[in-house]
């Protein structure tokens, strides 16, 4: 430009005065032209105000959150201890969040946030408050017949709970669990709590956990489908029947026998079923572990005793009953049954001679009667009716002093009859199992067996020469259905 001025002004001095004026213009022209400001960049323009802050709590911290600022590349996060306090700045983030950490349980703080670019500054945003608070506790109830079982879940930093049942307080505790017991049942109650800590000697609680409403049914522990408990002879055994129905958990079943003399439980006699973890126990299961086989005469309980989750126990069965000894009948067909050869063998085997005993009856002919010294050879080898019923009555343990011989049997049968009862039966529908049957034959003489049930007898017949066996009662038993001569005797006890 300034080259290009002095050439005009060079040529104005030698110009006329009229081409001056011409030149004069240019010359203006040119510096007008080289004068004018050349465009400049654009200014970065300055953060809107941070105005929108949400405080979000635990029990040592407080998290800030806003919204993005425009033109904003980071933010100024400001704090003070008190609301008219100085703000110290404590963290500068690109981030909308952040976690003030380590902090005093309810004790409040106060925050500002400034939004920033690389050449400004917004201002700073309106102060929020909050304080590091301890959460509610989640309060649930299950209403039990023992009561209403109260459980929380943990609240992070808690050192306690408190428990409030109608705005009244029932317990301050350290455990998640209550069970309040001491509400009447279809009465419905109100609950709720609140977590709290210590903090330089203080208490500083959470806010109240939601409201719940229960109410305590009354309890209900039965056993369904269960049949009574009865007497038992000596090698019964009694069935558990039926379920155990609850309207609380069942946690662990204990069943078994006590002795009513020592009150304890009989050894071998008990079983417990842990971790049952249901409303319902099925007692069969108890069978396979429960028997009276091993037990001596005498007096026991049935005891059953059902454990809760909510940890009490019941005592659901303590039924009585007795080992007694078997009744006559009972023994009388063990016994024949014991000693005789079962039904269907060859009558090679229990004739006699050439046919042999049992070793059970060998053993009981010898501890019935003896040496049987001047018995006949037949009689004295136990192939003979009397003898063989003779030998089952007093190996039984029934009537040790019962005789031989059938003129002999019917005498003692009809002189004693504490011990057996003439039935006048002639039929054998009227029979039961372990009655005497004793048949008159045409002409003299007769048979006697043992009945045992179901049209069978046991006995020692084959024409008179046969060690005992079970036999069709009138197939083979030495019984002839047509005469109906019958004389039967039964045991009474």
């Amino acid at each position: 430009m300034s080259e290009m001025t002095g050439k005009i002004m060079r040529r104005m001095k030698r110009s006329r005065p009229g081409l001056r004026l011409v030149l004069l213009v240019a010359l203006l022209a040119a510096a007008a032209s080289f004068a004018l400001p050349q465009p400049a960049m654009a200014a970065t323009e300055a953060p809107q105000q941070v105005k929108v802050i949400k405080a979000v709590t635990s029990y040592d911290s407080i998290t800030l959150k806003w919204n993005a600022s425009e033109n904003a590349t980071d933010y100024i996060v400001y704090r003070a201890k008190s609301k008219y306090g100085f703000y110290h700045e404590i963290k500068t983030t690109s981030a909308t969040t952040f976690t003030d950490r380590k902090l005093q349980t309810g004790k409040a703080q106060w925050y500002k946030i400034r939004a920033i670019n690389e050449d400004k500054r917004s201002r700073k945003s309106p102060r929020i408050s909050a304080a590091p608070t301890l959460s509610p506790p989640v309060l649930t109830a299950e209403a039990t017949g023992e009561g209403i079982y109260l459980s929380m879940e943990k609240s992070e930093g808690a050192d306690g709970y408190a428990i409030y049942r109608d705005g009244k307080s029932l317990s301050t505790q350290k455990k998640l669990t209550y069970l309040d017991s001491d509400v009447y049942s279809g009465k419905g109650h109100k609950y709720k709590a609140v977590a709290f800590r210590y903090v330089e000697g203080k208490v500083v609680a959470s806010k109240f956990s939601r409201e719940i409403r229960a109410t305590r049914p009354s309890m209900s522990i039965s056993i369904s489908k269960h049949k009574s408990v009865p007497d038992l002879h000596e090698g019964e055994a009694y069935e558990f029947t039926g379920k155990i129905k609850s309207n609380t958990t069942i946690e662990k079943v204990t069943a078994g026998i006590v002795d009513q003399e020592t009150n304890k439980w009989v050894s071998g006699a008990k079983f417990t079923a842990k971790s049952v973890d249901d409303m319902e126990f099925d007692l069969s299961d108890v069978n396979e572990k429960i028997s009276v086989e091993q037990l001596e005469q005498g007096k026991y309980n049935y005891k059953i005793i059902v454990k809760l989750k909510t940890g009490s126990e019941k005592t659901i069965l303590n039924q009585g009953f007795e080992i007694t000894e078997p009744p006559g009948s009972t023994l009388l067909v063990e016994t024949a049954q014991k000693l005789a050869w079962p039904q269907g063998t060859s009558k090679g085997t229990y004739s006699y001679p050439g046919g042999h005993r049992t070793d059970a009856y060998t053993e009981a002919l010898s501890q019935a009667f003896g040496s049987r010294s001047g018995w006949s050879a037949q009689t004295a080898a136990g192939a003979s009716c009397d003898v063989f019923v003779g030998t089952v009555v007093r190996n039984s343990g029934y009537d040790e002093s019962f005789p031989r011989g059938l003129d002999m049997i019917v005498d003692y049968c009809s002189k004693h009859t504490d011990k057996w009862l003439d039935t006048g039966i002639t039929r054998q529908e009227d029979m039961q199992p372990g009655d005497i049957l004793f048949q008159l034959y045409k002409g003299g003489g007769g048979h006697i067996a043992v009945y045992l049930g179901d049209g069978l007898v046991a006995n020692a017949h084959y024409h008179g020469k046969a060690y005992g066996v079970v036999q069709s009662m009138y197939n083979g038993g030495g019984i002839h259905k047509s005469w109906r001569t019958f004389k039967v005797y039964r045991p009474l006890q």
